[in-house]
């Protein structure tokens, strides 16, 4: 999850001068403290701070201390306990439009369950607002503010925060710069079987399994690349042979990449364009001034729908799960707008859909959403 955009302020000194410095600084930031004390109370009572990190030697405690905060204008959303959690979360996400802080308390049974649902998160627009509590403690069974635990864990202004048999816990994101250099190479990446193609780029989607190098019995049909062959730059479709493990381009499926697009640009268009092109074409003819419906319309494949649809002058309705990505489709898509694009988030954008075409509705509907 994201994390407060404000810069934190990391000061090393002796307990006793804490409550001077904190009555000197004016700022909004957040303040944190690493100082010895000798009582794990001493400080935290007399300055009001909460202790982030404790760890104890002796008579002696070694302190993470930071001024106990929590917003006035937040809201909770209690107990999400649902397979469809995230759409629960997103419906209810948007009658808290106003305010700073939403507190959020979801039930999980492993830490690695808290793992990905902290990563599914943090791509949602809201993620800075976010104060997740994750109970996997089976002894709590509700999240309660009035309780002192969890009121106390609320002041510390953790954006994740895990309840154990053992106690609180959190997990934080660190990014590694170099460890690339570190990631051993997979013994399964194919080869190219074709003398003129210099190979610059493969397409990745999900059934690429090469990328583990524990896989077996892999299952690839096609594949998008991008190269060059005698000095100019191509794509197309491969096909993989998982015994040989090569990749052998189409002789038909490939193209010439225009002069403005980038190698890396182009291997993102093949495989993607040809399933709109067939669907459209082939497997349904698709007539200007026809409606239809291409849910989802932020993913590859909902863009060249989208890209394919509009150039036979359908008339084209989608669905983005927020704001971001409606901004993208109407920057990408001049002809596209706002109220042909709905929210997946709500159950009500087939309601939306037979408004808009006062009653008529799509005779045409592409889905590919999970």
């Amino acid at each position: 999850l994201h994390h407060n955009t404000s810069t934190p302020h990391l000061i090393l000194m002796d307990h006793k001068n804490i409550q001077q410095i904190l009555n000197e600084i004016d700022s909004k930031d957040p303040i944190y403290f690493l100082t010895e004390v000798y009582e794990s109370d001493l400080c935290t009572n007399s300055c009001k701070l909460i202790p982030l990190l404790e760890y104890k030697t002796y008579d002696k405690y070694f302190s993470l201390l930071k001024k106990s905060t929590i917003s006035e204008n937040f809201n909770f959303i209690e107990d999400i306990d649902s397979p469809r959690w995230l759409r629960e979360l997103r419906s209810k996400i948007t009658v808290f439009a106003n305010y700073d802080r939403i507190v959020i308390s979801l039930k999980c049974k492993t830490e690695t369950e808290v793992m990905k649902m902290c990563k599914i998160l943090s791509r949602e627009y809201y993620s800075e607002r976010l104060c997740c509590f994750f109970i996997l403690d089976q002894k709590t069974k509700t999240f309660c503010i009035q309780n002192s635990m969890f009121k106390q864990q609320l002041c510390k202004g953790l954006s994740v925060n895990v309840l154990t048999e053992n106690g609180w816990g959190s997990f934080n994101r660190f990014e590694c710069s170099d460890a690339h250099e570190n990631i051993p190479q997979s013994k399964n990446i194919p080869v190219v079987s074709y003398d003129n193609l210099d190979l610059h780029y493969l397409g990745i989607n999900t059934n690429n399994q090469w990328l583990e190098n524990k896989t077996k019995n892999i299952d690839i049909k096609e594949i998008d690349y991008a190269g060059l062959v005698d000095n100019k730059k191509v794509m197309g479709l491969a096909e993989y042979n998982q015994v040989s493990l090569k990749i052998i381009p189409d002789e038909i499926l490939k193209w010439t990449i225009p002069s403005d697009w980038t190698l890396e640009d182009a291997v993102t268009v093949p495989l993607a364009y040809l399933l709109a092109y067939l669907t459209l074409n082939l497997n349904t003819t698709v007539k200007e001034d026809e409606t239809i419906l291409v849910n989802p319309g932020y993913s590859f494949i909902g863009q060249a729908m989208i890209s394919v649809a509009l150039k036979m002058g359908a008339n084209v309705f989608t669905t983005t799960d927020n704001e971001q990505q409606t901004a993208f489709l109407i920057n990408r898509f001049p002809k596209l707008h706002k109220s042909q694009i709905l929210s997946s988030t709500r159950n009500s954008f087939d309601i939306e859909i037979l408004m808009a075409t006062k009653g008529l509705g799509v005779t045409l509907i592409i889905n590919f959403q999970n």
